[in-house]
């Protein structure tokens, strides 16, 4: 108990790593049509890897200085650990537990600040644009893991406090609801699907040299000219896509929910 609040939900990235790095290569994806990929042409992993180097303590940074702002108290710092064996990042714990409203400040504020920052910065020529337009898509994407932890803080309503551990977060008076793991269920089964589909698809247009199709949608378009080669996935994948994760959710997605939910309240437990 902490101020007469029991323990509901100890939420950590384990359960949903799957579920974070899906949310990532959408939000990614999102991210990629507001750049200029011309910048990153020819120098995109020097870009990224400084990026790296540029994004996590910015990132932690912020997170750190609206969460003191607002009242969280004293914060550490530790290494962040999965498995007890791959360092994946930085952990930032505080003393205080915050409202849900203060809390989702803390967890979208890099998201809010420093993406747009980045981006702006992005239109830069020569190796600032690179690098600033690779801070943009990290930053974008690695805030996936804010997002998941604050859709599974929020299921638990208003009157949910929110005590931030660093590797994972205590949900104290109320329990996350199943249907925000649910939704973040389809967005795993989404881009697993689109994944697999396009890639079986393309590798089957290749190989039979000609356009694939259903019912007049088109699932892959091959185009031979004098220029070359082209061929592209077409309108057909997402359909496809979105009808097997609908699937999915409806054969597997409530006991893949329940497990989870399990394993996020036993995380309370001595």
């Amino acid at each position: 108990m902490l101020g007469g609040e029991g323990c509901a939900a100890r939420v950590s990235l384990g359960p949903v790593l799957g579920h974070v790095v899906a949310l990532g290569i959408v939000l990614a994806g999102l991210a990629g049509t507001l750049i200029d990929w011309s910048k990153l042409s020819g120098a995109a992993l020097p870009a990224f890897l400084l990026s790296l180097l540029l994004v996590v303590p910015a990132h932690e940074a912020v997170h750190v200085a609206v969460a003191k702002a607002l009242g969280a108290g004293r914060a550490s710092v530790r290494p962040l650990v999965y498995r007890k064996v791959v360092v994946a990042g930085v952990a930032v714990s505080f003393s205080n537990p915050l409202s849900l409203a203060r809390w989702s400040l803390v967890a979208l504020a890099p998201l809010l600040t420093l993406s747009p920052f980045f981006l702006a910065l992005s239109r830069l020529e020569g190796a600032l644009g690179s690098l600033f337009s690779a801070s943009f898509l990290v930053n974008t994407a690695g805030s996936s893991g804010d997002l998941a932890l604050l859709l599974l803080a929020a299921s638990a309503g208003p009157r949910a406090r929110i005590l931030d551990e660093g590797d994972a977060l205590r949900v104290l008076g109320a329990s996350p609801k199943p249907w925000a793991v649910l939704l973040l269920e389809g967005v795993y089964a989404f881009v697993a699907a689109l994944l697999v589909l396009g890639v079986a698809l393309l590798t089957a247009a290749s190989a039979l040299g000609r356009s694939l199709d259903v019912a007049g949608v088109a699932l892959v378009e091959y185009t031979r000219s004098g220029s070359g080669l082209s061929i592209r996935t077409g309108p057909g994948v997402p359909l496809a896509a979105l009808a097997a994760t609908l699937a999915f959710l409806l054969v597997r997605g409530r006991g893949r929910a329940r497990r989870i939910m399990s394993a996020l309240e036993a995380g309370c437990r001595p």
